[in-house]
């Protein structure tokens, strides 16, 4: 018998699964399309069924199927179904349901059926590929990088331990935050244990709106923090067994350290928090 520990283990390891599968800005389109498909159809009680044999066959996240699928819920229904019993209405005798009470009164259950059943598919294929094309254009990124996309995932998977609630804010923090690309792939990192961490190549397009925190572990290295001289920027630096070097000062030992730089430059402040653990850290200001 599982312990408390290994179940909710297991049930953050299904939650990531459903996140995750079928990624890709693309895939998840066609799920929002085919799920709103879905939903439009009067078939109550089993989309979820539905859905889940959708996404087996056509190989789409299955959770993103059915969330897009409660397009007919109780707030949508009653507009969704009178949408498609004036479209059924309309294709089939070429003019709409006249919605008098005494033309409700006298209306045929079978023909009312049969409207709702094709405008069921005209409506919902209308509403498929609308909402799928707005997830596409709203979601694709011109800078995708399958590469950057796996490093992500990766990165963020050793949070799924913690709590999905860590995972997930790792994972959007990741892969959406601007800053972190930038210093992953742009070359702004040291490959070793020596070199420099060049800050002048983010883009940063000042004066900032915010501050922009970049954190920087240093553990028996010899780094030079090279910063930009277009922002504000506060260093705040934690040394343990280390040398920091920032500007015209040199500190040993345990010590911790604040300084800034370029105090007349308008906006927020670029914020570095150094922690240094048996390294030299140089501070240099760049262009």
């Amino acid at each position: 018998m599982l312990s408390g520990a290994e179940t909710a283990g297991q049930m953050r390891r299904l939650v990531r699964e459903l996140r995750t599968e079928a990624g890709g800005h693309r895939r998840e389109a066609i799920a929002v399309g085919v799920g709103v498909f879905i939903g439009a159809l009067p078939v109550y009680g089993l989309h979820l069924v539905l859905c889940l044999a959708a996404g087996s066959l056509l190989r789409l996240n299955r959770l993103k199927l059915y969330v897009a699928a409660n397009i007919s819920n109780p707030l949508m229904a009653p507009l969704l179904i009178m949408s498609e019993i004036q479209a059924g209405a309309l294709a089939r005798r070429g003019e709409l349901q006249s919605m008098t009470l005494s033309a409700v009164k006298a209306v045929n259950p079978w023909t009312s059926g049969g409207d709702l059943i094709v405008g069921s598919l005209i409506v919902g294929a209308l509403l498929g590929l609308t909402l799928g094309a707005a997830t596409y254009v709203l979601t694709r990124n011109p800078e995708d990088d399958p590469f950057f996309a796996d490093l992500v995932r990766r990165a963020s998977e050793r949070f799924v331990t913690s709590s999905i609630v860590a995972w997930e804010f790792a994972r959007g923090k990741l892969a959406g935050d601007p800053l972190y690309r930038a210093v992953v792939m742009n070359g702004v990192l040291p490959a070793g244990g020596a070199g420099t961490v060049d800050l002048t190549k983010l883009a940063l397009n000042p004066p900032l709106g915010s501050d922009v925190v970049v954190p920087i572990d240093a553990t028996a290295s010899n780094l030079t923090v090279v910063i930009p001289a277009t922002v504000p920027v506060h260093v705040q630096a934690d040394m343990t067994m280390g040398n920091l070097h920032d500007g015209n000062q040199d500190r040993g030992g345990m010590t911790t350290q604040q300084s800034d730089y370029n105090t007349a430059k308008p906006g927020a402040r670029l914020v570095l928090e150094i922690s240094g653990t048996v390294s030299n850290v140089t501070i240099k200001e760049g262009n």
